[in-house]
């Protein structure tokens, strides 16, 4: 293992605290110093001797990696004022933001970075593992499936020709044409077609003709015979947060207001190095016949709804890979960023004290916080992890099927 330094770098800066009355002259007045800016970054990471030659050779090279970078500015919160006690006079204050917002804890310390992110925002792989792992595959089409989906799909076609013969008729016959306007005149009966058409459209119609571009995929398709092919993985999640907040400048004097903002976003890229041995039935593989327990899941009613909340065919395609699929390595990269800003907007001055007026108040921070974190050989999840992945359709998808139930059981 080897650590090695990219930049740590660090500047000051200063402001003058005084309070000067005409009576007493002054109360105070000294000079606050304090770090304006810094810049670290580090990493450690595993010398390999004759990388590059053993890589050219062909050899498996999987190390774990550590790395961060930190950039921090700041200007001071201060404010001048002028008071009316002791005969009147002026000052400024002031005080750092950073004692006032919370900033990331992150020490600056390679040793502490594993630390550090489970207990920030917890280090959870598995479902970018398994999607790796559910990836070590070279099919191009899902038949047995399809297969046990042709049923249905003959009946919605059948359907959907029953629908144009239906149209057809709607135009010739006036007496059809008072039937339809009398079953649309139900009250949701509009709403039924509206939904059925949506259904129609999510589940029969795209499944279709994503069916039918795997299997010209498929086709044009070959399986390439002892070479190596990564599968990868990918999850991600993030956080923001917005407020304004006060401050006392001095003791009870008046109010200072800021901004402040804080976010981040979190990353997980897993990979899985294989190879595919000579003697693979190219055909199985390619139309994914060898693939029984992904079918099963497939066919399972609803079961693209659990995948919606967790990761279960993820898993189940994680632990079904071809045996003509030999793993090599496996890793996972841990990519986390997080911002925080904050930055006096105004003032509030405390008519009951001896302040008569605050002008030029300024301040401003900037916390920024890369980390990187590479896993080797992590594990291969048993278990299905919450993952929740809903959008608009998704949520449209479960608004119609929940009506259609419902009115199913009136």
């Amino acid at each position: 293992m080897r650590d090695r330094v990219f930049s740590s770098t660090s500047s000051s800066d200063s402001w003058k605290h005084y309070w000067w009355s005409t009576n007493n002259g002054y109360h105070w007045n000294n000079t606050k110093n304090y770090v304006s800016a810094s810049e670290s970054s580090q990493m450690r990471d595993v010398v390999t001797p004759n990388f590059h030659k053993k890589l050219n050779r062909g050899e498996i090279i999987n190390n774990p990696k550590i790395y961060f970078k930190r950039e921090f500015v700041e200007e001071a919160a201060t404010t001048s004022f002028t008071h009316s006690g002791s005969g009147g006079g002026h000052g400024r204050m002031g005080k750092y933001l950073s004692d006032i917002i919370t900033m990331s804890s992150f020490t600056g310390e390679l040793d502490d970075i594993d630390d550090f992110l489970s207990e920030v925002v917890g280090i959870d792989v598995s479902v970018a593992v398994s999607k790796a792992w559910a990836n070590v595959s070279v099919s191009e089409a899902a038949a047995l499936a399809s297969l046990g989906e042709l049923p249905e799909n003959i009946r919605w076609i059948a359907s959907l020709l029953n629908r144009m013969v239906q149209t057809v008729r709607f135009f010739k016959s006036k007496k059809k044409r008072l039937q339809v306007l009398k079953k649309y005149s139900k009250p949701g009966a509009i709403a039924d077609s509206l939904s059925d058409l949506w259904l129609e459209f999510r589940y029969a119609v795209r499944p279709i003709a994503f069916e039918m571009k795997q299997a010209i995929t498929a086709l044009q398709s070959e399986v390439n015979k002892g070479q190596r092919q990564t599968a990868r993985g990918f999850d991600d999640d993030s956080s923001y947060q917005n407020s304004g907040d006060t401050f006392l400048w001095g003791s009870s004097w008046s109010y200072a207001d800021y901004q402040s903002t804080e976010s981040y976003t979190l990353d997980y890229r897993a990979g899985v190095l294989y190879d595919i041995e000579n003697d693979i039935n190219g055909l199985l593989a390619l139309w994914g016949i060898d693939q029984p327990l992904e079918a099963i899941w497939e066919l399972t009613p609803f079961s693209f709804m659990i995948d919606w909340i967790f990761n279960v065919g993820h898993v189940i395609s994680s632990w079904s890979v071809n045996s003509k699929l030999h793993p090599l390595c496996s890793w996972v990269t841990v990519n986390y960023q997080s911002n925080v800003t904050a930055s006096v907007t105004g003032s509030t001055l405390d008519t009951s004290g001896v302040i008569t007026a605050m002008t030029g108040y300024t301040g401003s921070l900037i916390d920024k916080l890369l980390i990187s974190r590479r896993f080797t050989e992590p594990s291969k999840p048993v278990f299905p992890s919450f993952n929740l992945k809903l959008d608009t359709a998704k949520i449209l998808d479960l608004a119609t099927i929940g009506r259609g139930l419902y009115r199913s059981m009136l």
